[in-house]
């Protein structure tokens, strides 16, 4: 059985831009190196390039210093690309700069009105059902225009609410399989994977939560050393890869592509 949730031929990125120094961050931990964030870049494109898929990359959008945090600014289902509404003021271009960009690598693009603002990283795709996280950047009422969106293509959407000291859903949680998350302990207490089997990070380590299945790998921090132990006990082949400067501007590794099939 294909599970469409991490099954997946393509992955599209867009190269750092400069200007990430002047990304957005919750806290200030220094201005990550544009040099060393490329460097690490290029790790996380080989490491999906290692998980089978197809990698295309668009270029940097100097405008846009987030950009390189693809995922927001679209969802991806069955190969057509859903533009969103990214939360942030300064990154409302970036949904446009995508289909610009973009159009070639997706089946179709749909920019539906969604009636409030929506980030992919609070969007977590299972085979059928999408679970979005409201937050500071995901309003209920751009959760239902998506819900409406993601109908047109089979699946059921659920909100649940992201608690608020978290920037996304997703800086909490990840999907592992079709049927088993990897939380922190305190999303996974909420409720919010009820139906589902959770293993939860270790409670120092919760950017060991935010991890991408990739066909048979999981790539995530190597920042997270007692989370990829206990995933690879698990029986799960991990990829580690360097996230140190994204992590500067509250970026990971989930945030960085759009991973889908054609």
């Amino acid at each position: 059985m294909k599970h469409r949730s991490y099954q997946f031929t393509h992955a599209l990125c867009r190269e750092p831009a400069q200007s990430v120094t002047q990304g957005l961050r919750l806290s200030d931990h220094g201005n990550p190196d544009p040099e060393l964030l490329a460097r690490q870049h290029d790790i996380y494109i080989q490491a999906l390039k290692t998980a089978g898929v197809i990698v295309n990359i668009m270029p940097a959008r100097e405008a846009f210093p987030d950009s390189v945090f693809v995922e927001d600014a679209a969802l991806v289902l069955k190969g057509a690309a859903i533009l969103l509404q990214p939360g942030a003021a300064s990154r409302a271009g970036e949904p446009e700069a995508l289909l610009e960009d973009g159009t070639a690598y997706f089946k179709s693009i749909v920019k539906p009105d969604l009636g409030g603002p929506i980030d992919g990283g609070d969007i977590l795709v299972f085979d059928d059902l999408i679970l979005a996280g409201l937050s500071a950047r995901t309003s209920a009422a751009g959760a239902e225009g998506l819900a409406k969106a993601a109908a047109e293509f089979g699946y059921d959407l659920r909100a649940a609410q992201t608690p608020p000291d978290i920037l996304h859903f997703k800086s909490h949680c990840s999907l592992l399989d079709h049927q088993t998350v990897i939380s922190t302990p305190g999303l996974a207490r909420s409720g919010c994977f009820d139906g589902f089997k959770v293993l939860t990070t270790p409670e120092d380590e919760p950017q060991g939560s935010n991890v991408i299945r990739v066909n048979d790998y999981v790539i995530m921090s190597a920042e997270a050393p007692q989370t990829i132990d206990m995933l690879r006990a698990e029986g799960f082949e991990v990829l580690p890869v360097p996230t140190t400067e994204v992590a500067k501007i509250d970026g990971a590794v989930s945030c960085c592509s759009l991973r889908y099939s054609l």
